[in-house]
């Protein structure tokens, strides 16, 4: 790995199990970087190369998270998350886009089809890092209230 960050090892209480993010990237060395930093992180981690098959899973296994990359083949992140988020809108996963594509049209056009963080790259692992768990902490704030409700 060519970041600097230490890889952290926090375990997880026994009574919650480890989130599974699912990792949407379409350049085989980014997505696997990306799995083996997750994982070693303590995350559970499933892969996908293209939109079409990051959304397939995504219905199939209802992850806690997804890192989405927008330029893919088959089917971009756009479409990708615009059909995520139609497809239930009660049931929303957090998205966190990682991508090459850095001009504010950007990010806000991925901030309207309703991503949850956006980071550009080549992203530093330590910022992947810190928004996995600013989002997932997060979405368990909100599951928590959702029950107590």
């Amino acid at each position: 790995m060519n970041d600097a960050t230490p890889i952290p090892r926090r375990p997880e209480p026994r009574t919650q199990r480890r989130p599974l993010i699912l990792c949407v990237e379409d350049n085989e060395d980014s997505r696997a970087l990306y799995a083996a930093f997750l994982t070693r992180a303590g995350f559970r981690v499933t892969e996908a190369s293209n939109g079409a098959e990051g959304l397939e899973r995504a219905q199939a296994l209802r992850p806690d998270l997804i890192v989405l990359d927008i330029s893919l083949p088959v089917m971009d992140g756009r479409e990708m998350l615009r059909r995520l988020r139609d497809a239930d809108p009660s049931q929303t996963v957090p998205v966190i886009v990682v991508t090459g594509q850095a001009y504010p049209e950007h990010w806000r056009d991925a901030i309207d089809r309703g991503c949850d963080a956006y980071l550009t790259k080549p992203c530093p692992l330590g910022d992947l890092l810190a928004a996995v768990l600013k989002v997932i902490s997060l979405k368990r704030a909100k599951d928590a209230e959702d029950k107590s409700s």
